[in-house]
């Protein structure tokens, strides 16, 4: 989720344009949104913490990247193109370090499959089709609705408990979402002035 934060400062440093205040203010809030969402009490920064923030930096650069190229290029060949390399230079990693237990069963395959078409080939091609026309700032927010959408099928699906400060953080991000897609646009119209250096 921090990636949403890291986008906007990524974004600055490659085009050398702002992405807007209110691009940065939303980030905030919805890193903030997040972390009422997923942090429990009490819960402590550890080792894989960082890992998980060098995960985030590395999806920040692809969500820039993405924006970038799809600008030029069919957004679905670029997909594909992710894809096909991303398969390849896993397949060496998975034959080292995986055993291939479980997957004999059918609900397994039914499982792996379903997140290869539908969770990896179809979302990649969406979020490249989309960010052609959306900039990497909203995309990036836009992505965080993952955690609420997470949150609600672990209730709906699971039985998970969703205590009130989980639903404020769900506010918050929405709130975030729609900060970056109506307000550039209420701010010009109340005050007159573009409210964000990039249009979506």
């Amino acid at each position: 989720a921090t990636y949403v934060v890291i986008v906007p400062f990524l974004s600055w440093a490659f085009r050398k344009k702002s992405p807007g205040a209110l691009s940065f203010i939303a980030s905030g809030i919805c890193l903030y949104g997040m972390a009422m969402l997923t942090l429990q009490e009490g819960q402590e920064v550890n080792s894989g913490d960082l890992l998980t923030l060098s995960c985030a930096l590395f999806y920040a650069c692809q969500i820039i990247a993405i924006e970038h190229f799809a600008q030029k290029r069919d957004p679905i060949i670029f997909a594909i193109i992710q894809i096909v390399v991303v398969a390849l230079a896993s397949l060496p990693i998975a034959l080292i370090f995986e055993t291939g237990e479980g997957l004999g069963g059918g609900e397994a395959l039914g499982s792996i499959a379903f997140t290869v078409v539908f969770c990896t080939v179809f979302a990649m091609a969406v979020q490249n089709v989309a960010q052609k026309f959306t900039p990497s700032t909203h995309t990036a927010i836009i992505l965080s609705m993952e955690s609420v959408f997470g949150a609600l099928s672990g209730i709906y699906f699971m039985g998970e408990v969703f205590s009130a400060k989980m639903a404020a953080g769900c506010v918050l991000i929405l709130f975030a979402v729609l900060l970056t897609e109506v307000g550039p646009s209420l701010a010009e119209r109340l005050f007159g002035l573009p409210a964000t250096g990039e249009k979506g």
